[in-house]
């Protein structure tokens, strides 16, 4: 019988090549990391693992540029994690579920920074742009 896992993997996305413009929020330093939660119907753990290598293969052989027209691409981090899906997937339905034990003690906005990074400010936000697909944008000017 074919059940449902969620799959977890965090992927690093780097710009390479030169910009051919910059602009105010062009940070050549800057990475991006992706956290993704896929999910697939497999009889087993290492069934959905399987099923997830080969789509995260598939993800990151997708290749574009961003609007400074430099190369985007992807690497996955080597771990992945799973999690056996207990409902049906639908409204309200948990999707997935890890846990950490963490030395304490912490407080809410340590746990919170941990959990989900610390909140960007406006430039921050703005420097996304670089990750972004070009078709999708529009150009810098």
């Amino acid at each position: 019988m074919q059940e449902w896992f969620g799959v977890r993997s965090v992927y690093e996305i780097r710009a390479v090549g030169i910009p051919k413009k910059t602009d105010k929020d062009f940070n050549p330093d800057i990475l991006m990391f992706e956290d993704r939660i896929v999910i697939f119907k497999a009889k087993d753990f290492e069934s959905a693992l399987k099923k997830a290598r080969i789509e995260a293969e598939r993800y990151i052989s997708q290749v574009y540029k961003n609007i400074y027209f430099q190369k985007l691409i992807k690497k996955r981090l080597k771990r992945f994690n799973a999690f056996r899906i207990f409902d049906e997937p639908g409204d309200g339905k948990e999707l997935y579920s890890t846990t950490r034990l963490i030395k304490g003690p912490l407080t809410y906005k340590q746990a919170e920074n941990l959990f989900f990074g610390k909140d960007e400010n406006a430039k921050q936000h703005r420097q996304r742009k670089k990750f972004l697909d070009r078709d999708f944008m529009a150009p810098i000017k």
